[in-house]
């Protein structure tokens, strides 16, 4: 998940319009001496099933913490917004939350207290109108090497979202 072509396991469904998408990912384990940093897993809305599709993503890595990625066009290059929009260095698990609101996307760490509450955090916003109406929803696997990754997502929840109607009533 990376440069111009993905190669990922991605578990997708067609969605549409406004999405808000939560899951926890945790206990990523590789068969080496330990997760390769770049190993990525997490939320992913993208334009087409294609390998080198349009996509917005939010992860967390083997070593280098969570956070967002996107390719802003189909056939491009993926990029990010730098060690700035990084959140919890080396954390085994966190809570990943991105909402797509009018062509704005929003991407969210969260920390989960002893009570089990979960409170976010903002990390990255970004106009993102190019992802259309149409697109896939879900959760991705990118190993970073020719080594299976194995990651357990908990919580997982992809929802679309509808305005309240601004439409006075009589």
């Amino acid at each position: 998940l990376w440069h111009e072509v993905d190669d990922i396991a991605f578990y997708s469904e067609p969605a549409e319009g406004d999405q808000t998408v939560i899951v926890k990912v945790g206990n990523m384990q590789q068969a080496t001496s330990g997760v390769q940093h770049w190993a990525k897993a997490g939320i992913m809305l993208r334009k087409s099933l294609e390998p080198d599709s349009l996509h917005y993503s939010l992860m967390l890595t083997g070593k280098e913490g969570a956070l967002p990625q996107w390719r802003p066009a189909d056939g491009g290059s993926s990029t990010w917004a730098g060690w700035n929009t990084r959140r919890h260095q080396a954390a085994t698990e966190a809570w990943l939350k991105v909402e797509f609101r009018i062509g704005v996307m929003q991407s969210f760490i969260g920390t989960e207290d002893a009570g089990g509450a979960v409170t976010w955090e903002l990390v990255d916003t970004r106009d993102f109108s190019q992802l259309g109406d149409s697109f896939h929803v879900g959760l991705f696997v990118s190993a970073n090497r020719d080594v299976p990754l194995e990651v357990t997502f908990e919580g997982y929840e992809a929802d679309q979202y509808f305005f309240p109607s601004a439409a006075p009533s009589a």
